[in-house]
This record gives structure tokens, sequence and C-alpha cells, in this order.
């Protein structure tokens, strides 16, 4: 859904609008894990079902009252384009595919940000396990809740210095933001592994 940001929102609010994006998925997070996780066992089809349908419901809304800007008429070059036949259409996306391939991956900015990602996704994946090291800590599925759910609460509340965060991301280069919250982020990884 946040892929739609660059179609309706300003660039300059981007960073901002985000934020709003995150805090508010944060706090359904704690909200869900506070009220409703421990049920999660032993009613998983009736929280998936229901989940799924306000998701659907949320979409559905939040793409009905999306209003587009007003786009230039085609140019003759767009609408012989779009005269060709399927062959040579599918021809053009190939070699398009190709284009984004080698300037993507040939450029060092790209390839960092793809390792980043790649890296972060990958130390994502292990929070997972944390659920199975509180069950081992004695925590029952209540707990686990209370505790994730009082976490996001208080990520939540911290998330103001993510709204301050964006409005250095809106004045300034994001790329330079993120590197100075990466290089804080490293000051603070040694104090975790205690």
């Amino acid at each position: 859904i946040y892929y739609i940001f660059n179609d309706i929102v300003p660039p300059k609010f981007h960073a901002t609008a985000y934020a709003f994006f995150r805090i508010g998925n944060t706090g359904c997070f704690a909200l869900f894990n506070i009220l409703f996780f421990q049920y999660a066992e032993c009613h998983a089809t009736i929280i998936w079902v229901t989940v799924g349908i306000l998701y659907a419901i949320g979409v559905t809304l939040f793409c009905f009252m999306v209003k587009e800007g007003e786009y230039p008429p085609l140019t003759m070059e767009q609408l012989a384009t779009q005269r060709l036949p399927l062959s040579k259409k599918i021809l053009q996306k190939f070699s398009g595919m190709k284009n984004f391939i080698k300037e993507s991956f040939c450029d060092r900015l790209y390839t960092y940000r793809y390792c980043f990602t790649c890296l972060y996704c990958l130390t994502t994946c292990m929070g997972s396990f944390t659920y199975f090291l509180n069950m081992e800590l004695g925590l029952d599925n209540k707990g686990v809740g209370n505790l994730d759910g009082w976490s996001g609460i208080i990520s939540v509340s911290g998330m103001v210095l993510v709204l301050i965060t964006s409005m250095l991301v809106n004045r300034w280069n994001p790329v330079r933001i993120v590197g100075y919250m990466m290089a804080f982020n490293l000051t603070l990884a040694p104090n975790s592994l205690r």
C-alpha cells in the first residue's frame, strides 16, 4: 500500500506520511497483541479471517478515497506505443527490464541498498523465534501478547523521533539520514548483546 504514496502524496511530504503510516501500524500491532494475542492459539481461524476482512475493507476504502492528480494528455509517441502488436509490447517490456537490471545492479549505491535490505530481512526473520524463547521462559500467550503489546505502545510513544526524523528527511537527503541512523544504531548494538 505504501507504494501508492508516489502518486498521491507530494514528494516533500513522503517521509512524514510514511512516519504516520508506521505509527498507525505499530499502534495496531500493540493493540492486537494486548487484546487478542492470548486467543491466537485456540481461535486462530476466526482471528485470521477477521483480520483479512478488516484489511480488505480498509484497503478498499483507501483505494476509493484516493484522488489522483491531473495528468497531461498522451503524446503521439505514447499513443503509437499503445497501438503496437502484443509481441512488440512484450519485447519492449523485456528490454526495459534488462535496462532496469543493468542500471540497478551496476550502481554501487543500489547494490549497498539491496545488501542492507537482505540483511535487515534476515535479522527480522530471527524475531519470530522470540515467541518460542518467551514460551521457554514460562510466559503464556497472554504474557507474550502483553509483553509485545506494551513494548509496541512504548515504541509508538517513541515515534515522536520518527516524526522528527521524517521532517529531517523532507529537508535533507534521505540516504544521509539513513546513514546517520544506522551509525547511531551501531553504537547501541553492543549494549543489546549483554
